[in-house]
């Protein structure tokens, strides 16, 4: 919240929902957020629209914290059901798998996060696309490219 009709808006409208036992924290430093995300059981992200790249769902990833999400946008591109998080369409389904996510390794969420999502595996993707749109398709990978471990055994 950045301005007195935001401020206002939380006091008003979103306030009056939160029950006693809800912390309402406001926006955290990046320590802040990274211990959070890193000591929470999982991050519960419902999103109800298209959302092209879900940063926050690979940074509780990169913390080792499991996703449950719904399977839209990214959403199923960043989480593998079942490994590091669950895809739940309903919100009794969501809140279903809050009980499973403690079953989860937390190693595998991390592992997932460096090997997919790391800064050499991005720009490594970006300067694939860049070099496929100015060759006007496909081109072959280097061997040196990273490798994706999404099926690694961690």
């Amino acid at each position: 919240m950045h301005n007195g009709e935001e401020h206002e808006y939380f006091r008003t409208v979103i306030t009056p929902f939160l029950d006693p036992d809800v912390e309402f924290l406001g926006e955290l430093n990046t320590g802040d957020k990274y211990a959070l995300l890193g000591g929470a059981v999982a991050l519960l992200n419902p999103i109800q629209w298209p959302e092209p790249f879900g940063m926050v769902m690979i940074e509780a990833l990169a913390a080792g914290t499991p996703v449950i999400a719904t399977p839209r946008g990214s959403a199923p591109e960043i989480i593998d059901d079942g490994a590091t998080g669950f895809l739940r369409a309903g919100i009794r389904e969501l809140a279903g798998s809050l009980k499973e996510a403690g079953t989860l390794a937390r190693r595998r969420c991390r592992h997932a996060a460096e090997t997919r999502f790391s800064t050499e595996k991005m720009v490594f993707k970006h300067l694939q696309l860049y070099e496929e749109a100015l060759a006007g398709g496909p081109v072959a990978a280097p061997p040196t490219a990273p490798l994706d471990t999404k099926d690694s055994p961690i």
